[in-house]
């Protein structure tokens, strides 16, 4: 409470010191791994008309200090905040067949919890020519896998995370290590669901897994889960329909549930069929 009413001295404590050491060794590895696998770096505008696809309320951008009638002409249409650079970057494909962005995001979503965030900075990629979930959910097993190594080798630079009261048990580096070790587990919409009845949550099919759903697989599983094939009710239009379910009712996309986290990220393949 105390630094809250002095925030330019949190810099100064262990524990900031050793979160901004964290956060900038996990940064530069998100470079490096997409470096590394020959993806092309872009920087998608933040001031943007695109709200994707529409899922989230937005930061309207208007000048300060003008009347209200020149302020609303300043651009030629209406502009907001990014949430975020998605369809850029589903452009640029064409041109680099893999590609990604690394930048600030902005969702206005009135919720005020650690899971809403007005202010975050957000990892996407896109790649062409992929035709399988599980190319899309290597590259997002790689990342995630990379960015821990890298992290454990900058172990001693975060004691500031483990003092009393602060961020991190001290047995979190073996249990970052033993993730290292497993490979994430896959599993369907459907399936998920049949876990959880016997786990005695009753979810029902075309429903989303709330946050104790979402505990109770990664706890059943002990390690992370990509979770695939959900009804395409619950996802964006642009999403591929997938094939292989005879009734058409779920889309070619995961969300990968973290340990003690949840939904830490999601993707799919793009629907590319006019009809």
């Amino acid at each position: 409470y105390y630094l809250r009413k002095f925030l330019h001295l949190r810099g100064r404590t262990d524990l900031f010191r050793s979160l901004n050491t964290l956060r900038s060794e996990a940064s530069f590895a998100v470079h490096s791994y997409f470096q590394e696998n020959r993806f092309l770096l872009t920087h998608p505008p933040v001031i943007t008309c695109m709200d994707c696809e529409g899922a989230g309320d937005l930061f309207k951008i208007v000048p300060a200090k003008t009347d209200r009638i020149k302020a609303e002409s300043f651009f030629r249409e209406v502009k907001h905040l990014t949430v975020s650079g998605q369809f850029h970057l589903e452009a640029l494909t064409f041109g680099n067949s893999k590609v990604y962005s690394f930048g600030p995001t902005f969702r206005a979503d009135k919720s005020h919890t650690r899971r809403h965030l007005a202010e975050f900075y957000m990892i996407e990629g896109e790649i062409a020519f992929c035709d399988t979930i599980r190319g899309v959910t290597m590259v997002t097993e790689g990342l995630c896998k990379y960015v821990i190594n890298s992290v454990l080798k900058k172990w001693e630079c975060l004691d500031g995370l483990f003092t009393e009261g602060n961020c991190l048990d001290r047995d979190q580096r073996e249990k970052m290590r033993q993730l290292l070790e497993i490979p994430f587990k896959t599993i369907s919409y459907s399936d998920a669901l049949g876990i959880l009845r016997r786990l005695s949550i009753g979810i029902e099919w075309g429903e989303d897994l709330h946050s104790d759903a979402e505990r109770a697989l990664t706890e059943h599983f002990k390690c992370p889960i990509f979770v695939t094939n959900y009804p395409a009710d619950l996802k964006p239009f642009y999403m591929l329909q997938d094939d292989s379910d005879n009734d058409k009712r779920t889309v070619a996309c995961f969300d990968l549930l973290w340990p003690g986290l949840g939904e830490l990220a999601g993707g799919s393949l793009r629907e590319h069929r006019l009809k």
